[in-house]
């Protein structure tokens, strides 16, 4: 019976008497009967009701795949004439519990095994000889095994039954001298040399039987005086060539010497190599000699094979350059007891600087691509001299004199262009954006010197808002990544707001633009004030447009050319024309409506390939982009309340003008609505009385991006090629 709500169960349990003897007779008097037990409950939680149930329904865990496994095999033999003999250690774990055969390597004789000094017992089955085990645990089997080593003319090879395991390697001390090991299903890392016996290292491939072979040649005993002995050995006659490159660093000088012996007559079992005052030995390689320790000024290698007849030596040195750093004084890498020796010197540098030969003693100067085709390859600069030498009686002996040239500063970034427009209104207060096109290869800030009072509210890399920051020689604008192609161009704007003086019923004021440090080709600039009054330009460093466009100052300088030789398109709302005007890789155009009349604020948007742009038309209706790709682009334009053109062409470098005629299209109403969050204040708060205001209110929000309205009257000035100078422009204006 369960009780809830407290889940509790009741179980009810009868306690019966103990069955009766089979055969045996009821008892028929109600004397002789014994009396029921009553029922009992025993009252336990349900959960520990369940988890009885769950262990009395418990499946059986099942055993280990396997028995046991060998992690890791080290072969470990010593090698006579025709004996191997020595020890394999086996690691391993054995899984199941009890007792557990582990195979054995089968192949040798086997001696005996033992774990932890313990003799193992072995048994032999059809799979080969195995040892049991106990388990479960970790093992270690050392056995004492012996195999044979078949001998053949001039090389000796043995048999390696290397058993499965996750890893296996060989350890060979092998008496004489060992060369050109050869492994089946493996691989030599090491050999070793040393007092008459060769070590060798190899790695096995586990499961497989690896035949193992090398060249032998055992150490000649002793002669014993007779009168019939041996004749004496061959005079040692040993040719040398030596290459040597000298690197000149900051502070340091690098030497490399790739030293080729040849043995005309003898053995050469031992090389002695002379190395240059003041010095430091970084390195001996060789692949058939073993170099020594360095000793008075020497190292002496010894060879692998004593019948080589071909040996090659690179050796690297190191020292630092003298304290006036204006002259090196060097002698090369020497082949101690050579018959005949002869050798080239290059020398190399890391930077800017000439190399004279001071002193040349036994030298002779030759071209530099006379050297060594292997010395060559070696050279990380251009080699700046070359000498080649025949030692004799006093060896070759190399003075320098260098002279080293500082860094000139060079522009990383250039302006190709840029566009101003300044909004003035009645206060004196000007709103300007500046747009540059600009081509950077190492430049990571543009720094801009704004006019005394002015603050930078926005700025833009390639349409993405970017966070400028301020210093104490002027704000910084991000360009584009510095190591960026030196022909992508990346677009960088920047708006900021400047107070200056109220305007009165007439007089002059002076505006300025910053003063970048980016070279900029040419600076067109708009300025747009108040429609009640008139105004012109009548000084400064910038000049009006309209004396440009009638070619005063020379038809290159004109910006807009619209009597040209027209090439129509389809429609005639297109006309494409060849210019003269303008920078190769520029297109520039204008924008019309059907009377005639200028359009700006129209977007014009390039597309050709991977390469996309767009621009929007200025308050002459004209645009211009720098920097295009040649090829086929497709030019269209958008405008609200006009339809839009397309116009295909085919861009070659050379300047070129695309003017549009767009026509009224149908009229539409559209209806924009904005939501903002409620904001919580604690108590009453000034509301900021522009966007301008919310942004620097704001810390941390990158800057939101600010288009300067085109409306009242417009001035147009340029400015070509300005160099880290204000662009200033005086605008006389009177009240209409």
């Amino acid at each position: 019976m369960i009780t809830r709500p407290f889940a509790r169960i009741a179980i009810a349990l009868s306690l019966l008497t103990p069955a009766a003897p089979l055969g045996a007779q009821p008892a028929t008097t109600p004397a002789a009967s014994t009396p029921a037990s009553p029922a009992r409950t025993v009252t336990m939680p349900l959960a520990t009701y369940e988890r009885l149930r769950a262990g009395s329904t418990r499946a059986d865990v099942p055993p280990p795949p396997l028995a046991a496994a060998t992690a890791a095999v080290a072969f470990d033999l010593r090698v006579e004439r025709d004996d191997a003999r020595g020890t394999i250690v086996l690691d391993g774990t054995v899984f199941a519990a009890g007792q557990s055969l582990v195979p054995l390597p089968a192949g040798g004789t086997l001696v005996e095994a033992r774990a932890a000094g313990v003799d193992v017992p072995l048994v032999t089955s059809d799979a080969g000889p195995a040892a049991i085990v106990a388990g479960p645990g970790p093992f270690r089997l050392a056995l004492d095994w012996r195999t044979v080593v078949r001998t053949q003319p001039g090389r000796a090879s043995l048999s390696l039954p290397v058993p499965v395991a996750g890893a296996a390697r060989a350890t060979l001390d092998i008496a004489g001298t060992a060369t050109d090991v050869r492994v089946t299903s493996g691989v030599a890392t090491v050999v070793t040399p040393t007092s008459g016996r060769t070590r060798v290292e190899v790695t096995l491939a586990p499961g497989t039987v690896v035949e193992l072979s090398w060249t032998a040649r055992d150490a000649a005993p002793a002669a014993t005086p007779t009168a019939t002995m041996a004749p004496t050995p061959a005079e040692l006659r040993l040719l040398s060539q030596v290459t040597t490159l000298l690197t000149l660093g900051d502070a340091d000088v690098r030497m490399t010497a790739l030293v080729d012996l040849t043995v005309a007559r003898g053995r050469a079992e031992q090389v002695t190599l002379d190395l240059p005052e003041g010095y430091r030995l970084d390195a001996v390689r060789s692949t058939s000699m073993t170099p020594g320790p360095v000793a008075g000024g020497a190292v002496t290698l010894t060879a692998h094979d004593n019948a080589a007849t071909r040996h090659q030596v690179l050796v690297l040195l190191e020292r630092t350059l003298p304290a006036d750093r204006a002259t090196l004084a060097t002698n090369v890498v020497r082949t101690r007891d050579a018959r005949r020796e002869q050798g080239e010197i290059a020398v190399e540098a890391a930077g800017t600087l000439t190399v004279v030969p001071a002193t040349v003693e036994s030298l002779q100067r030759i071209d530099v691509r006379e050297v060594n085709a292997a010395m060559q390859a070696l050279a990380q600069s251009p080699l700046l001299a070359a000498f080649r030498y025949q030692r004799g009686a006093r060896p070759p002996a190399l003075a320098l004199s260098v002279q080293r040239f500082t860094a000139a500063d060079v522009v990383t970034a250039v302006a190709e262009y840029a566009q101003a427009t300044t909004l003035i209104t009645d206060d004196g207060r000007a709103l300007t954006e500046v747009r540059l096109t600009v081509r950077n290869r190492a430049q990571r800030f543009m720094r801009l010197a704004l006019p005394a009072g002015a603050t930078v509210v926005s700025a833009m890399l390639d349409d993405a808002p970017v966070k400028p920051v301020g210093g104490a020689d002027g704000v910084r604008v991000p360009l584009a990544r510095a190591g960026a192609r030196a022909w992508d161009t990346a677009e960088v704007s920047f708006v900021y707001l400047h107070a200056g003086t109220p305007f009165a019923r007439r007089g002059d004021t002076t505006m300025s633009l910053p003063r970048m440090d980016v070279p900029i080709g040419l600076v067109r600039w708009e300025l747009f004030v108040p429609e009640r009054y008139d105004a012109r330009a009548v000084g400064g460093t910038a000049i009006e447009s309209r004396v440009l466009e009638r070619g005063t100052t020379g038809p290159q300088w004109r910006l807009f050319s619209p009597a040209s030789a027209p090439l129509r398109a389809a429609g005639g709302r297109v006309r494409l024309s060849a210019t003269s005007t303008g920078l190769p890789g520029q297109l520039r155009g204008r924008v019309t409506d059907v009377q005639g009349a200028v359009l700006p604020g129209v977007s014009v948007e390039i597309r050709g390939g991977a390469y996309a742009r767009t621009v929007v038309t200025d308050g002459q209706g004209a645009f211009v982009v720098a920097g295009v790709p040649s090829g086929r682009l497709v030019l269209s334009t958008s405008l609200a309340g006009f339809v839009s053109e397309r116009a295909t062409v085919v861009f070659d470098q050379r300047p070129l003008q695309v003017d549009f005629t767009l026509a009224v299209g149908a009229l539409t109403e559209t209806i924009t609505v904005t939501a903002a969050s409620p904001v919580e204040s604690d108590g009453p708060a000034a509301a900021p009385e522009s966007v301008v205001d919310l942004q620097q209110r704001v810390a941390g929000v990158l800057p939101i991006p600010i288009t300067v309205p085109r409306t009242g009257r417009a001035i147009s000035v340029v400015a070509p090629l300005v160099v880290d100078a204000d662009t200033t422009v005086q605008v006389r204006y009177r009240r209409r």
